[in-house]
């Protein structure tokens, strides 16, 4: 609203190897997943700033892309890709639909995307964090509890050791 946007769009990691669509609004018939380790991906970890879409193919321009990079590449709804970068690593993505009109950017514009997309790649990655402790902690806790359960049948093992041998024997 406050960039006077048509639609707009954001990829974020959904495993180790893609940028997954997790919501589109005013944007149609988007693909689903970008891979990560592609020609596309790499050329906006390298330009790391908002980049207009027909200067992204620009630079793309003569490079082999994948099928899936193409079909992101080639949807015209798409005005402007603003990558999402923390330490190095391509954390996320939001496509940005024109302006009513096709009005550009302008430099105040440019620079809200870019603290947009500083402060929006912060919090992917700390989503990332905040899912991968879950993770684990899932983890830890179906470990103790084979832990726990390990010590109750040595436990009962034990128990009936000591009631079919020792015991027997005093008797």
């Amino acid at each position: 609203d406050i960039l006077r946007l048509d639609g707009a769009a954001l990829l974020l990691h959904e495993d180790e190897n893609k940028l997954s669509l997790v919501k589109a609004a005013g944007c149609n018939s988007l693909p689903t997943d970008l891979r990560i380790d592609g020609a596309l991906s790499a050329k906006l970890l390298q330009m790391a700033q908002p980049l207009p879409a027909s200067e992204l193919r620009a630079a793309l321009a003569g490079v082999s892309l994948t099928d899936e990079e193409e079909s992101w590449l080639l949807c015209s709804q798409l005005n402007t890709w603003v990558p999402l970068i923390r330490h190095g690593k391509l954390r996320g993505v939001l496509l940005l639909c024109p302006r009513p009109g096709g009005e550009p950017f302008d430099a105040e514009d440019k620079r809200m995307l870019g603290t947009l997309a500083w402060g929006a790649a912060i919090a992917a990655e700390n989503a990332q964090l905040v899912s991968n402790l879950r993770r684990r902690s899932a983890e830890v806790d179906q470990l103790y509890s084979q832990l726990m359960q390990s010590r109750e049948a040595e436990r009962k093992r034990l128990a009936r050791e000591l009631h079919d041998r020792v015991i027997q024997d005093v008797i």
